[in-house]
């Protein structure tokens, strides 16, 4: 269930990133406000065609995003409704509380450096999508798999704690969106920007 709904977010992104933002001049906030919009509309379509074509599948996908975990950082729902729309706008709202996750600097010096540490893999993920019409190729790749991974995450994961320890496996996907490259010398192999 985890990898079909990343493939399927992935194509998603894939889409919308390489179709609507390659056309546009200049990135602005308001394209990925649109693009946000887009992925609530997406998601809520999502658990429709899910929830006729596989009513098992759906309701794992609504256990798991109520499964009353209690951890400290535990990524709790707001609206706690299955009701479709109000599903897709909590899972929503999880997405971006795991990308700005503020709540967590209130909790302490050892969240609050996590949270800072995904507030700076979010300005990056935002700085790179603001360039995406000049970027390479592997670069906006990066980003739709970076981008599916997260909607993957907020899917299944439980707390803030997972989501680190889960989203570090990402961390060469994040350098080849960030715009570092491997490149070779004579004698050795160095990171550059």
């Amino acid at each position: 269930n985890y990898y079909v709904h990343m493939a399927i977010f992935l194509l998603y992104f894939y889409f919308v990133l390489e179709f609507f933002l390659v056309r546009t001049k200049k990135v602005k906030i308001w394209h990925i406000i649109l693009i946000i919009a887009g992925l609530f509309l997406f998601h809520l379509a999502f658990m429709f065609a899910v929830k006729v074509v596989s009513p098992a599948n759906y309701n794992e996908l609504i256990r798991v995003r109520f499964r009353g975990e209690s951890g400290a950082s535990t990524i709790y729902t707001i609206f706690k409704s299955t009701q479709p729309i109000l599903f897709s706008l909590d899972y929503l709202l999880v997405v971006l509380r795991m990308l700005v996750p503020f709540e967590l600097i209130l909790m302490g010096p050892k969240y609050a450096i996590f949270a800072l540490y995904q507030i700076l893999i979010t300005y990056i993920l935002i700085k790179t999508i603001r360039q995406y019409n000049s970027i390479t190729s592997s670069r906006r790749i990066a980003v739709a798999i970076y981008l599916a991974f997260l909607l993957g995450s907020a899917t299944f994961e439980p707390d803030f704690g997972s989501w680190v320890r889960h989203e570090a496996v990402l961390f060469p996907i994040y350098l080849i969106m960030a715009g570092y490259k491997v490149e070779e010398d004579e004698n050795e192999n160095y990171l550059s920007e």
